[in-house]
Formats: C-alpha cells, structure tokens, sequence
C-alpha cells in the first residue's frame, strides 16, 4: 500500500499512535459539526444518495457508510464521543495521501496515488476507504498538515484492512438509460 500511495509530489503519512489518532479524531469532530451545518454540503449529499424504491439515480442511502470516521456526515448522524473515535482510528490503518504543493496538478497526482492505491488493496483481497469530506473544511485540512507535521498538502485519509462485511452491490442504470445515440 506504501508503494501504490507514492508518485510524482505525492506522499504519504501513517497515522500512528494515541497522539495521532486523537488529533485526527479531534479534527474530525470539528469537521463534522460544521459539515451538519453546511446546506451545500447537505443538498449535495442529497443529490447523491436516494432512498430505496425511489429513482435508481445515485447511490442508495443505505448502501453508504455513515457516522463520523468512516462514511459521509448526514445532519442526524450520532457522533461517537472523542475516546470512542480516537480508539477506533488508533486500531486502524489510516494513511494521509499528501502533495509536496496544491496545485490542480497536485490535485490530479494525489487522486493518480488514491485510485493506485484504491486498486492495489483490491488486487490484495483488503478493503479502502476514502475519506475526504472532512478535509473540505478548510481550517480542518490546515490543522491536520500542521498538527500532524507534515511536509505537504493533505488530499485524503484512506483507511485499509479486511472488511467484516461485503455490501451489496449498488443498483445500476441499464445501458439505453446512459448512452445515446446520434
């Protein structure tokens, strides 16, 4: 996974031990009480998700990991309390995907190192998650290069391990519902 998250101006940075994954679980937290509040945010969340039996438009609701560290923040979503969440992330394998600057390219080689990455832990029978909502928040994504040092830009968390369940796959339009013809 080390090697697959490497590339052109992009690194990585483990998140390890207690102080780590308490300054991630504190930025998180952060994150999440101002994405709840943010209606952008929420309509498009909306726009992506939909209730089952509704329009297959979208990723059903049910289908997406909720809560705090791990899934996107809808606004009723219980949030673990700080010790909780820092012992979850602390048990984890959480990678920071960074760029030594955030230029749009920059942004296109972090994504470059994300589906590498994304794809590696396929091939290796493991499960991903991409987190990145939470580093939308401007003060969130400063926080965590500063307080976690890093010598870049943070892009993304990415998470990896054996999942405990497989998830059914997604509902998909048919063919004739996507392509046209002219």
């Amino acid at each position: 996974m080390k090697h697959a998250l490497v590339g052109e101006r992009v690194s990585y940075h483990r998140v390890t031990g207690r102080e780590e994954a308490e300054t991630v679980a504190a930025l998180t937290q952060h994150a999440v009480q101002v994405l709840r509040h943010d209606h952008r945010y929420l309509r498009e969340l909306q726009a992506l998700t939909v209730d089952r039996g509704k329009v297959r438009l979208g990723i059903p609701a049910d289908r997406i990991g909720h809560g705090l560290f791990g899934g996107l923040v809808h606004s009723g979503d219980p949030a673990p309390d700080h010790e909780t969440l820092t012992s979850l992330i602390t048990k984890e394998c959480v990678f920071v995907v960074e760029t030594i600057d955030d230029t749009r390219w920059d942004h296109v080689l972090a994504g470059q190192a994300i589906q590498r990455a994304w794809l590696t832990a396929t091939r290796l029978g493991l499960a991903a998650s991409l987190i990145t909502q939470s580093l939308q928040v401007p003060e969130v994504r400063a926080g965590l290069g500063e307080k976690l040092q890093l010598p870049g830009f943070p892009h993304a968390l990415m998470r990896f391990g054996r999942a405990t369940r497989v998830p059914k796959p997604s509902p998909r339009r048919t063919f004739v519902d996507v392509v046209r013809q002219s």
